[in-house]
């Protein structure tokens, strides 16, 4: 390492936003996460040649699988540890309900990010570079898990430290290191259980039925019937059966494990730690009731709900999941759901029985976000709504999206859309964005080439409901709420970037072959001007009104009485051991409704 400005050489790397000096033909940065904030200070910088160490969708399944693996280990180890420092007694149950979603966070961002320097190490490692890192330091406190997502969803000098430590464990003979000091960040903010919620949880303990998306007021009802059904004495439902693959560390290099220790050590939430056994007596004193059932989110990001649903799942109630929103039951990899969320006693889902290989207890039934607006299509205006997704480029998870790089490829892609679109057409559309921080921007982009784009803001379901066709880029919660409303809908994503799981590829094809769905922005611009002036008629049609139906009701079911199905799901779980009863899935391109 060299502080001597004299010493550097003339070639520069960063691993974080470079200067405004940044030359295009000679300096190199890691990923195109580097840009985000500050892409109009560097035009051009999305045609840059980036590395992808993960180029198909076994590559993807692979790293999803291996470090879910190497989580559900690490979090048996600590909790071990733990438990021999506060003198506790907790189970592995425990522990991983506890523990897996944050390690599991820690293992897919830093394994991604390391393939990401190491294949830089392996094409530049020859060539000298002065590389730019965060100084060195030990620790990122935090008091509760709330804290460290928010550090990692929020804070670039975070994120340099972690590019930062793995150059450094990487680095070539031939790589000089250059310290940079940056400005200190804002405080996060902070989230702990209020003194009034505390004390209300003390006199009832915990409600029975504690979330699931979409039910609001019907919580309650819901558990005081909970409360109220029986009780399985079936101890079988609650016995282990998570396999860990003792042997998932020799995956991967020694220099990787060194580094997800460190990156462990660093990032351990005060709650995980310090605090833990304030928290863990906290959430003890509530009350709980063994062979109750107990609805609520198993990979949730909440410290209070985490250790909640830790003890409820020790003390004997069986925990049951529910989906919240899209890629559920359609997606190849689930880094959150295979071994948190499916991990309890049932998960319900909003039609699908099977997801790849995972194994689990789903529920098919109705969505309560969704019966809401089921068949709520009432056209009121002309527009065009033209709907995409947030372009997370720092990659903290392995999902069923686009590769790093391939989210550059899919903004693209909606210039192709847009220019595809006859001039009449063009004229009636607003294109609705989903920008966060820390990700791409895309309107600013699309109206560069478009500047009369006009751009939609504030709740999108409502637009949906009023507009004249909806166009979305994107396999996600806004194509289910489009479809299950029966909003006439133009669909396109380039499937290798979106890899779904084989049990959804029966109902895709049949969404594909009525020209719903379409492979490219291309095809889906012709088919719009095709049909803009006789929207209903194709949308009506038997044809496609027969492959939206099935779509439905596998993986987006409505019901007019949700609430009923609920119920009647909800009553057999408690029941014990055995096979709750659905609606039989239509076969696409039959006639048979479930939406």
């Amino acid at each position: 390492m060299t502080d001597d400005p004299l010493a550097l050489t003339s070639r520069r790397i960063f691993l974080t936003e470079p200067p405004p000096d940044f030359d295009f033909d000679r300096d190199l940065v890691v990923g195109p996460w580097c840009f985000v904030g500050a892409e109009d200070r560097f035009p051009g910088w999305d045609r840059l040649p980036f590395e992808e160490p993960i180029r198909s969708p076994a590559e993807l399944k692979s790293a999803c699988d291996d470090t879910e693996q190497l989580a559900l280990l690490t979090a048996e180890r600590l909790g071990q540890d733990i438990d021999l420092g506060s003198g506790g007694s907790h189970g592995s149950r425990y522990w991983r309900s506890l523990l897996y979603v944050w390690l599991m966070t820690c293992a897919q961002l830093l394994w991604r990010r390391y393939l990401y320097v190491s294949a830089m190490v392996e094409r530049h490692g020859n060539e000298p570079f002065s590389v730019f890192v965060h100084p060195d330091r030990r620790a990122w406190p935090s008091l509760e898990i709330e804290e460290f997502y928010q550090r990692m969803n929020r804070s670039r000098l975070f994120d340099h430290w972690v590019s930062s430590i793995i150059v450094r464990e990487l680095c070539p003979p031939s790589w000089q290191l250059i310290e940079i000091r940056e400005k200190p960040e804002p405080d996060l903010p902070t989230g702990c259980p209020t003194v009034t919620r505390s004390r209300l949880r003390q006199l009832l303990g915990h409600l029975p039925f504690n979330h699931a998306h979409g039910v609001r007021v019907w919580k309650l009802p819901f558990s005081v019937m909970l409360s109220l059904l029986p009780r399985s004495t079936h101890l079988s439902d609650q016995t282990e059966t998570e396999t860990i693959d003792r042997n998932i560390e020799d995956r991967f290099p020694d220099a990787f494990l060194r580094l997800y220790g460190r990156l462990v050590s660093a990032t351990r939430p005060a709650c995980y730690g310090a605090d833990f056994s304030r928290w863990d007596a906290w959430a003890s004193r509530r009350r709980f009731a063994p062979g109750r059932l107990f609805v609520d989110n198993l990979g949730s990001q909440l410290t209070e709900n985490n250790f909640l649903t830790a003890i409820a799942l020790e003390r004997g109630e069986r925990v049951v999941g529910a989906q919240h929103g899209g890629h559920y039951g359609t997606s190849i990899a689930t880094p959150v759901p295979a071994h948190s969320e499916y991990a309890g006693h049932a998960f319900l889902t909003w039609g699908w029985k099977e997801q790849e290989d995972a194994a689990a207890k789903f529920v098919p039934v109705p969505s309560p976000h969704l019966s809401r607006i089921r068949n709520a299509h009432g056209r009121q205006n002309q527009k065009l709504i033209f709907i995409g997704t947030c372009m997370e480029v720092y990659g903290h998870r392995f999902h069923s999206d686009p590769s790093l790089s391939r989210w550059l490829v899919y903004r693209r892609m909606k210039r192709e859309f847009v220019g595809g679109l006859n001039g009449a057409i063009r004229e009636q559309l607003a294109y609705r964005p989903y920008e966060k921080i820390k990700t791409l921007l895309d309107a600013p982009y699309l109206q560069r080439s478009f500047p009369d784009l006009k751009v939609l803001e504030g709740p999108l379901v409502p637009e949906m409901l009023r507009c004249k066709l909806a166009v979305i880029d994107y396999p996600g919660t806004s194509f289910l709420e489009a479809l299950a409303a029966n909003v006439p809908t133009i669909a396109y994503w380039n499937p290798d970037d979106w890899p779904m799981s084989r049990q959804a590829a029966p109902y895709l094809d049949a969404l594909a072959d009525c020209g719903l769905i379409h492979r490219d922005a291309p095809s889906a611009a012709a088919k719009v001007n095709e049909i803009w002036d006789d929207i209903e008629g194709w949308w009506r049609s038997e044809a496609v009104q027969s492959a939206r139906r099935a779509w439905c009701h596998r993986y987006a079911r409505t019901a007019m009485l949700w609430q009923w199905h609920w119920a009647k799901a909800l009553w057999q779980l408690a029941r014990g051991p055995g096979t709750v009863s659905s609606i039989p899935d239509p076969i696409p391109g039959s006639a048979k409704s479930g939406s």
